[in-house]
């Protein structure tokens, strides 16, 4: 009976398994799986090798995926609820790390990036409830806004420290 049981659960286990494994393995969600994994190397390249172009191209490359996730997502019909939350996950692990660059170098304030993360943390914790609770709490327009601002400003920011550190 107990053997019965454990495959029974197993069995429910796989085909759970299968519609996340499938929404996962969408090129829009691949897209923005890259950039969480790629945002890291813009710290790295920034203070490990002092190699500011290829922190910058990062950041250009973070942008463009960000980009080509959303539109891809809704050309190829791959909108999903994953999707959405690794779409928001990649833009988080950007802005954090490059605001922790900024702040690490000396250029920007750290009280911003405190509260930058307190934001972001109680907009995570209030969409988990609100989605504990059954409901959703999709991105708003003011949210993409502030992602897309962020990162353009990031990219102006990280351009004029490269050109001022050239000259």
């Amino acid at each position: 009976l107990q053997r019965r049981k454990r495959q029974s659960q197993n069995v429910a286990r796989s085909s759970a398994l299968k519609p996340f494994l499938k929404d996962l393995l969408t090129i829009p969600n691949t897209l923005s799986i890259f950039r969480v994994f790629l945002a890291p190397f813009l710290a790295f390249f920034w203070f490990e090798f002092e190699w500011l172009e290829m922190a910058l191209a990062v950041g250009v490359i973070v942008g463009v995926t960000d980009l080509l996730d959303g539109v891809l997502a809704r050309k190829l019909n791959q909108v999903t609820d994953l999707g959405g939350l690794i779409d928001q996950l990649g833009d988080l692990v950007f802005e954090a790390v490059a605001l922790i660059v900024a702040v690490v170098a000396g250029y920007l304030w750290y009280g911003v990036l405190i509260i930058y993360l307190f934001r972001e943390f109680t907009v995570m914790v209030i969409r988990a409830y609100v989605v504990g609770k059954g409901g959703s709490l999709p991105s708003s327009v003011l949210g993409k806004a502030k992602s897309s601002f962020l990162q353009y400003a990031f990219f102006v920011f990280f351009l004029g420290v490269l050109m001022i550190k050239r000259d």
